[in-house]
């Protein structure tokens, strides 16, 4: 099979391709076949890569919630809007709070200041001033408004959840690069 002799410009499209068709089989020897390259880098560098990417991963899902939430801000007068407006802002609100705390106390975990790995993956503004100017709804508040709008949501996110969702994705992350150490 001609799997080994694949350029790396050649590889990664065909990877992408068979995990966008769920196409495990084919990735797995797409994968497999790549030649292999020893590389000495230091124990700490590839569960620093971890930690970035899930970095990067709460910080984009956090200027979504602010994009919506500010969206749902500017509709909530329309008089056309279809859709429950303020709804939305308390529940986007609600769940970046709930992501702001579990962000901290993942942080703390790892001796890390939230404040400053996120400074290390991000350097706008928009989300430092929405950590200090966002509403934050409690549980009970968003759930009230969840009933009188229908919605039977016996209970909502909560920071213990979000922290121990985001532990296990950064565990499971870094057990990848686990890897022996060899000495150069």
């Amino acid at each position: 099979m001609l799997y080994p002799q694949l350029m790396i410009r050649e590889r990664i499209p065909l990877l992408l391709a068979a995990h966008l068709r769920k196409d495990d089989a084919e990735y797995q020897r797409l994968f497999s076949s790549a030649p292999r390259r020893k590389i000495g880098l230091p124990n700490h560098f590839l569960p620093e890569q971890a930690l970035h990417a899930l970095a990067q991963q709460y910080i984009r899902d956090q200027l979504e919630l602010v994009g919506t939430h500010f969206l749902a801000l500017h509709q909530i007068n329309d008089e056309s809007a279809t859709a429950d407006w303020n709804l939305v802002a308390h529940t986007t609100a609600y769940v970046f709070q709930i992501n702001t705390q579990a962000w901290k106390l993942l942080c703390e975990g790892q001796g890390i200041a939230a404040a400053d790995l996120n400074r290390g993956n991000y350097d706008g503004l928009l989300l430092p001033y929405s950590q200090m100017h966002m509403p934050s709804p409690t549980q009970e508040e968003v759930l009230k408004l969840l009933e009188r709008h229908g919605i039977d949501a016996k209970q909502l996110v909560t920071v213990e959840q979000t922290l121990q969702q985001w532990n296990l994705q950064l565990q499971e992350m870094s057990h990848y690069f686990q890897l022996q150490e060899v000495p150069l």
